[in-house]
């Protein structure tokens, strides 16, 4: 398996939510019920999230959380259609479920490692298999919740987050984990390849709140979001070697997960011009 870059499929029809909860929901209690064959199972409600499906579960009355992950890819690129129709999909899921790598399986090997670690917490994993991550919940809010609470401490709040995962930025601790548990999927370098890479990359930024943010003040975080983009694509380019074909290369566990028959494991990097549209001195400003 190899991965390839997020792209949409012309002429088929991207996944529908319902179809894909539907099947999420049918996996999480097939993964419980093997999993406590003599246990009484209630699936609780949905958690909205954009990476994997989750659910509220109770088995004997023990309140779980339950996390199903499609192709390793976050939900809103797969009902976008970045990985082709539905039929599509579920025949590559039923692959990638039994991939000792996939994403879950290295979820669950971060999560028992930073809960061996005592820091930072987390919560602890209950079960995993069958593409269902089984974890309890954490007692607190989330650092989301509290930049949104408190926004004047947020130089305090992230440079907490970051002296609390200290310890963790060392060789040693990469060697605790092992290569191949890493989830490149989730790293800062692997989200900013997926979202603004190749030709999607500029449509994502020119479609950013597109359904939420008044007009006017749209336009000036476009504009500004756009800029912040060229310059960082343009520091990659700097400080990365490409080869002489133009591709970069990648691993196989790195951030666009779509499993494809091919046996590639590089993809085209992205251009900047299709992200340098003029902008006018009304909406930007250094």
């Amino acid at each position: 398996m190899s991965t390839t870059s997020v792209r949409t499929w012309p002429g088929s029809p991207a996944p529908t939510a319902e179809e894909v909860f539907a099947f999420a929901d049918l996996e999480i209690g097939a993964a419980a019920a093997e999993h406590w064959p003599h246990a009484h199972l209630d699936l609780g409600a949905h958690v909205p999230g954009v990476t994997g499906y989750v659910r509220r579960i109770v088995v004997d009355g023990r309140p779980l959380y339950a996390k199903y992950s499609l192709l390793g890819v976050s939900l809103v690129s797969l009902l976008r259609g970045t990985c082709g129709p539905w039929p599509q999909v579920q025949a590559a899921q039923q692959q990638y479920v039994l991939r000792p790598d996939n994403l879950v399986e290295r979820e669950a090997a971060q999560l028992r490692l930073l809960l061996d670690a005592g820091r930072p917490r987390v919560c602890p994993v209950v079960g995993v298999g069958q593409g269902v991550l089984f974890t309890e919940a954490v007692a607190g809010p989330s650092l989301a919740q509290l930049l949104l609470q408190r926004p004047e401490q947020s130089t305090e709040l992230l440079v907490g987050t970051f002296d609390r995962l200290h310890g963790l930025h060392h060789r040693p601790a990469a060697q605790w984990l092992g290569s191949a548990r890493i989830s490149g999927e989730r790293s800062i370098a692997g989200t900013f390849q997926r979202k603004f890479n190749g030709l999607s990359g500029p449509v994502y930024v020119q479609r950013l709140g597109a359904d939420r943010c008044p007009v006017g003040d749209r336009e000036k975080v476009v504009a500004g979001l756009r800029q912040v983009v060229v310059r960082l694509q343009q520091l990659r380019a700097r400080v990365l070697p490409q080869s002489r074909d133009g591709y970069w290369p990648t691993a196989i566990s790195n951030p666009n997960t779509c499993s494809t028959p091919t046996g590639s494991t590089s993809r085209r990097c992205s251009s900047t011009p299709a992200y340098c549209r003029p902008v006018q001195p009304s909406t930007w400003r250094n």
